[in-house]
């Protein structure tokens, strides 16, 4: 008996899935650095005061994420001051960039009509961000990546589109201070191992030993 003949397979059936173009940034250095887009991790920084800010702004405490060899200042993007680009007013009293991401925003104060917010960046820690969860945490980083695609996302804002707002935001590695990144309210210490455990142990707590 001859074998039943079988419907061609077409090729799209039987190739696998293409994966998706590698995102991209428009930050030059960034790709094959140690922070590309794929790996943006956060930070409190200041403003050295000889960078042309005022001395206000100069101690101000923010939070940022490193791409490349710049600083992306969340702390200003999720502010709800009027930013202005040239004559243009870019958003009045809310921030088109992070407002919508869940969990950015915390209520501070409830009034009978209305309520007062705060950004999870304005305190300047991370400690904020570290309450808000894995659900912020993984809205925030596709919204970041959003801002800082070299090819604008549709219904996404971009740093560079409409408006280029880079020079307002990214700051250079060299130009900004790291600080301590959370608040610490005790102190925790944990051994990684019996044998870092018999080489400190006696110096921190020699009457224990």
């Amino acid at each position: 008996m001859e074998p039943e003949p079988t419907e061609p397979t077409s090729p799209a059936a039987s190739s696998p899935r293409a994966d998706p173009a590698p995102l991209e940034t428009f930050v030059p250095d960034a790709a094959g650095s140690d922070f590309p887009i794929q790996n943006l991790p956060y930070g409190v920084f200041v403003v050295k005061p000889d960078r042309g800010l005022s001395k206000l702004d100069a101690v101000r405490a923010r939070v940022g994420v490193a791409i490349g060899s710049r600083v992306l200042d969340l702390s200003w993007l999720a502010s709800e001051d009027l930013h202005v680009v040239g004559d243009r007013k870019l958003c009045e009293h809310k921030s088109p960039w992070l407002l919508d991401v869940p969990g950015a925003y915390l209520v501070t104060r409830r009034y009978p009509i209305g309520f007062d917010r705060a950004s999870i960046f304005s305190s300047g820690t991370l400690t904020p961000l570290m309450r808000a969860g894995a659900k912020t945490w993984r809205a925030m980083r596709a919204r970041l990546q959003a801002l800082l695609a070299l090819q604008p996302i549709p219904g996404v804002r971009n740093l560079r589109a409409p408006y280029d707002v880079t020079g307002m935001c990214l700051y250079r590695l060299e130009d900004v201070e790291m600080r301590m990144p959370c608040d610490v309210g005790d102190f925790t210490d944990f051994y990684a191992s019996r044998r870092v455990l018999s080489h400190t142990g006696p110096h921190t707590t020699p009457s224990a030993w």
